[in-house]
């Protein structure tokens, strides 16, 4: 969605890659729905590995994709490899807030996406991929929204949710949240927007 919302707004054509080919169905049928398919095509691709040329695009957009991967300098370094000189990689991601003592540590990790840990702060990673002019722009505000009105609309349409999953999943999939929303609030938990350039 990223990627056709940009397209939409700038005329840019994009490339967006997933593994589930339900996923690209989907996203392939919006883009035809929404008369982008002349400038919107999709590819079965990892993270880490892209099937494009080196130096293949101007800009690589990922949202809250490194904290859901464990290879996150293998994923910024085929993000390196994919941009052109000047190119830009623009991404935010779910993050453990630093500094924690070990016990807020484990419950920011249970409480965010599968691989939400990360063994160095992601500015440093993004370095070390081999981009320059790294800024970083905390957006945990918007992440707290969010996750507040996406709760508040499943709550409001329960019964509606529960036609498509059992009452233990919908039961614990709002546990779930309600964890991250805590673990946001108590500032265990931050999101942040990152944006660099390939030198």
């Amino acid at each position: 969605w990223p990627g056709l919302y940009l397209a939409q707004q700038t005329g840019c054509s994009v490339v967006g890659t997933d593994l589930p080919f339900d996923g690209l169905r989907r996203a392939r049928a919006r883009s035809n729905a929404d008369g982008l398919a002349g400038r919107a095509s999709h590819a079965v691709a990892t993270g880490r590995r892209q099937p494009f040329r080196s130096g293949s695009f101007d800009a690589v957009v990922h949202t809250d994709v490194l904290c859901c991967l464990s290879p996150k300098l293998a994923v910024l370094r085929a993000c390196h490899r994919l941009l052109r000189p000047g190119g830009r990689p623009v991404f935010t991601t779910i993050h453990v807030a630093p500094a924690l003592d070990a016990a807020r540590h484990r419950r920011a990790v249970r409480a965010g996406p599968p691989h939400v840990a990360a063994r160095r702060a992601y500015r440093d990673l993004v370095v070390q991929a081999g981009f320059t002019d790294v800024v970083e722009i905390d957006v945990t505000q918007d992440y707290a929204r969010t996750q507040r009105a996406w709760s508040e609309a499943v709550d409001s349409r329960a019964a509606e949710v529960r036609h498509f999953v059992s009452d233990t999943e919908f039961a614990a999939a709002q546990a779930d949240r309600r964890l991250t929303r805590a673990a946001i609030d108590d500032g265990l938990l931050r999101r942040s927007l990152l944006t660099a350039t390939h030198p």
